[in-house]
């Protein structure tokens, strides 16, 4: 399997590459990856000929190996997140740039407020975020609404974070995206658009996300199961990923695999992904 090809195009969906050309007909943020100019077409077109599939300038041009690390809630995403970081990866979490675009003085703060009304404010002037996330649990619609207002802000801000690691020198970017392979069908506002190399999955089967949930939550079953299937299942995922790391059974095991990948990652090889 490619290392740089489209995580959506296995399933049939568009082609990353499909979705960035098509996005240059969207209103979207800058990012370090553009689509649209002649030479850009033209380079991956070379690319292409090399054996790659997607072609980005700052991937080709530098050893930065930027990864997108996903998973499902109660797999064990964060504890591998925060192993890579421990390794030596530079972090950018998804779900922080949220917290900093929602608190006061935010870039989303207003709009989020103008769209669900005044009483998800708090008297403090703060984002009452657990009446919100209660709404969007049970109301697709407003979730939906809300992923408007709050993605392309995330995808621009880690786009730019990844662009100055880059600039650093750092070997291996690691962005923690929980919904980055959510909503196919919202592909041109997705984090697939982002310059990635690898997407990498963070697995445990629904059984094992079931049990971990009502031990961590002290949830009842059914409450379980009803966030896990507000995801994109964990199969799903799975069939997306280049690399998946399965977090069903020890810490110990799993925390070897990923010891064992990250010295892949800094190896100066060309990444790839390994049989499932």
């Amino acid at each position: 399997m490619d290392a740089l090809r489209s995580p959506l195009s296995p399933s049939g969906g568009p082609s990353l590459w499909a979705a960035r050309k098509a996005a240059a007909m969207i209103p979207q943020p800058p990012g370090p990856c553009q689509p649209a100019s002649p030479d850009f077409l033209s380079a991956d077109s070379e690319f292409r000929a090399a054996g790659h599939s997607v072609y980005c300038p700052t991937v080709a041009r530098k050893r930065t190996l930027a990864i997108g690390l996903t998973g499902g809630i109660g797999t064990g995403k964060s504890r591998v997140a925060e192993l890579l970081q421990e390794l030596g990866a530079a972090l950018e979490c998804s779900d922080q740039i949220v917290r900093e675009i929602q608190a006061p003085g935010g870039a989303a703060l207003a709009g989020i407020i103008a769209t669900f009304g005044d009483e998800y404010l708090l008297p403090s002037g703060e984002l009452d975020r657990v009446r919100l996330g209660e709404l969007v649990f049970r109301n697709p619609e407003a979730r939906a609404k809300l992923g408007t207002l709050i993605h392309p802000l995330v995808y621009r801000e880690l786009a730019e974070r990844l662009e100055a690691h880059r600039r650093q020198g750092k070997p291996v970017v690691v962005l923690d995206i929980p919904l980055l392979l959510e909503g196919p069908k919202d592909w041109w506002r997705s984090g697939t658009l982002l310059p990635l190399d690898l997407i990498v999955l963070v697995y445990a089967d629904e059984e094992t996300q079931v049990e971990r949930i009502r031990t961590r939550d002290q949830l009842s079953r059914g409450e379980a199961l009803a966030r896990i299937r507000a995801q994109l299942s964990i199969e799903e995922k799975r069939a997306l990923a280049d690399v998946v790391i399965d977090n069903s059974g020890s810490w110990e095991s799993t925390a070897e695999r990923v010891r064992e990948q990250y010295a892949e990652w800094i190896s100066g090889e060309e990444p790839s992904a390994r049989p499932r």
